[in-house]
């Protein structure tokens, strides 16, 4: 048996954004930094795949007979 690896990308999950705590000053030094960093977040919420996919690929790639297998799942991986 080799070795797998699975890379995952961006999953949308349960957790919701409303329950992470950001402490971003947005009038200071750093506003517009900070700004572009939401918005990246954003976009990568919107291109995040289901998880299902990951447990797809999983149970796809579990009996890999490769000495060295590499699989990226989804998004950003």
């Amino acid at each position: 048996m080799g070795v797998t690896i699975l890379v995952s990308g961006t999953f949308n999950t349960d957790i919701l954004t409303e329950q992470t705590i950001e402490y971003t000053d947005h009038n200071g030094p750093y506003a517009a930094h900070s700004a572009g960093i939401r918005r990246t977040g954003g976009i990568a919420v919107r291109l995040a795949a289901r998880p299902q996919r990951f447990a797809k690929a999983l149970a796809r790639f579990i009996d890999e007979r490769a000495p060295f297998a590499r699989h990226a799942v989804a998004s950003f991986a």
